[in-house]
């Protein structure tokens, strides 16, 4: 086959021009279309992370005021409990027995040689107090001193109190007098 080609060169330059035109709006045009293509998808992309955040933030919101409400309703009946313990600490102390006065009192009471070990006060005002003295007359002047003393009621002297007369290890049970618990 043979290819004539009668067009003056000018026309062929212009011919040329126009197909190179052509090529330059069909690339053109499909690079913006590819651009756009993808615009539209990331556009998409940002849209749904976008959603799923404020979804996710939402929940994060909602666990922490979950939470914070756990924490709080927690607090508050451990205040509970803790108000409910120092009541009962207070309403002990107030019915708390002072027995600083009989003690001051009782010290006064022990003469030379005798030396107090063990002094028990329960709740009824039963006393037990157990020492120990050198000499018998000791002991002796020790008990009478105490039923004197009007503290005590009711001093029971046991016998094996007095049966050594020497380095005797003595116990004496007695209760508090109503007027020296009063004071």
């Amino acid at each position: 086959m043979i290819k004539l080609n009668l067009l003056p060169p000018q026309e062929k330059y212009l011919l040329d021009q126009e197909r190179f035109r052509r090529m330059i709006v069909f690339y053109g045009v499909a690079i913006m279309g590819a651009l756009l293509f993808l615009a539209a998808i990331m556009g998409a992309i940002w849209l749904y992370v976008d959603i799923q955040l404020r979804a996710t933030n939402d929940e994060f919101n909602s666990s922490q005021a979950s939470m914070s409400g756990t924490d709080l309703k927690t607090q508050q009946d451990a205040v509970t409990a803790l108000n409910n313990e120092l009541k009962k600490i207070s309403l002990a102390q107030n019915n708390q027995k002072k027995y600083s006065s009989l003690l001051a009192s009782l010290a006064g009471l022990v003469i030379d040689g005798v030396r107090l070990d063990t002094l028990s006060i329960s709740a009824d005002g039963a006393v037990s107090i157990e020492g120990y003295a050198q000499k018998r007359e000791q002991v002796i002047s020790f008990h009478d001193a105490l039923e004197k003393s009007g503290l005590f009621a009711n001093v029971d002297n046991p016998l094996s109190n007095l049966v050594k007369e020497t380095d005797i290890n003595f116990s004496f049970s007695c209760k508090i007098s109503p007027t020296a618990s009063n004071k």
